[in-house]
């Protein structure tokens, strides 16, 4: 079997800070739409709310209401029609215009989310997720300094909420500024310890950019402490195991060990994992039962992780050395041809091609 050692290790990032979850505090919150259809009575405060608007159409803040509880049930299109009518009734209203911008968000519209989050602001809203999501989209439209100018304004308006120094430690990070990035970081822990993209931030941070192993793994550990099923820690551990098993060689007497630990960590994270759209665990995993002659696994995992990702050319790689092992010639080929085709700078693969259109003339 052709075999690589020393696979370069993808580590997962975090989302961007958009996807943090809020703590609770007294001020708006955005709508979340996770689990909302399991509160009981929703429809039946809708229909109150719908009998009491019959009664008094005017009143924008009963249409507030149910704008909020149609977007918990995901009737987003109702959502929007009682947002747009109550700003007919109360148009320098900032938490509606704010409700306005929030649902483009949803809808993808960053353009009128945008227009309307500005609004809100005019008006003096005194949510500080109005800015940040402003702070958002300057992000995404890659204009910092404007991005950190609402980023900071929020986090001055709510300085027990995690998500804004977290939201600047990502701002920094992406302008390389890797210290400064860690000090926003650690300015989200300080605020709540358990933190978990805080932490997750700073293990990447410390292995990609600062270079320390041995501190990144201390953030791992607490986060592991705090929840010992978290997928992402169990991929940054099982990750960690799977260095030192290449490290240490198969002939080493941990080697083994280090593997089975590698192979348990990497289970976790696949199944206590939101979904299975990511495919580095599947392909590092089946690379530990492929380094443990356990071809049969192997092969299970490397065709799930081109599922996932089709043009994954290491899990490629493999599967045409496990087909070729096999002797089944025609679709190693096949194999190798893709992942030559996913990375034109893959000399075992290029290799493997040429090897075995030789065999098969």
């Amino acid at each position: 079997m052709r075999q690589i050692f020393g696979v370069s290790l993808i580590l997962i990032f975090c989302m961007l800070a958009c996807q943090t979850d809020k703590p609770q505090h007294n001020k708006p919150q955005p709508i979340k739409l996770a689990d909302s259809t399991a509160q009981p009575g929703i429809e039946g405060r809708i229909a109150a709310l719908s009998r009491e608007l019959r009664r008094s159409p005017d009143n924008w803040a009963l249409l507030k209401d149910r704008s909020l509880l149609y977007f918990q049930k995901g009737r987003l299109d109702s959502a929007v029609s009682d947002i747009r009518t109550a700003l007919n009734i109360y148009d320098d209203s900032p938490e509606l215009h704010y409700l306005r911008g929030y649902y483009g968000m949803t809808q993808g519209d960053t353009g009128l989310a945008a227009y309307q989050f500005e609004l809100a602001a005019n008006y003096g809203s005194g949510n500080p997720d109005t800015y940040y999501q402003m702070g958002q989209i300057a992000f995404f439209k890659g204009d910092f300094p404007l991005a950190m100018g609402y980023y900071q304004k929020a986090a001055g308006m709510d300085t027990l909420d995690p998500i804004y120094p977290i939201a600047l430690g990502l701002l920094e990070e992406n302008r390389k500024n890797y210290r400064k990035a860690h000090s926003w970081y650690q300015k989200a822990l300080s605020i709540d310890e358990n933190n978990d993209k805080a932490l997750l931030k700073l293990h990447d941070l410390w292995m990609g950019h600062l270079g320390n192993e041995t501190q990144a793994l201390d953030y791992n550990r607490k986060l592991l402490e705090i929840n010992s099923l978290h997928p992402l820690a169990n991929y940054n551990k099982g990750a960690y195991h799977y260095r030192r098993a290449i490290t240490l060689g198969a002939e080493h007497e941990r080697f083994k060990d280090e593997i089975n630990q590698a192979v348990e960590a990497f289970y976790i994270a696949i199944n206590k994992g939101e979904n299975a759209t990511f495919a580095e665990p599947y392909f590092y995993r089946g690379h530990c039962y492929f380094l443990a002659e356990r071809l049969d696994l192997a092969l299970a995992d490397f065709t799930k992780a081109i599922q996932i990702d089709s043009t994954h050319a290491q899990a490629h790689f493999y599967l045409g050395s496990i087909n070729e092992y096999y002797q089944d010639l025609e679709t190693a080929l096949m194999h190798y041809q893709k992942a030559v085709a996913a990375n034109p700078e893959f000399p075992e693969a290029r290799l493997a091609v040429e090897e075995l259109r030789e065999k098969l003339k």
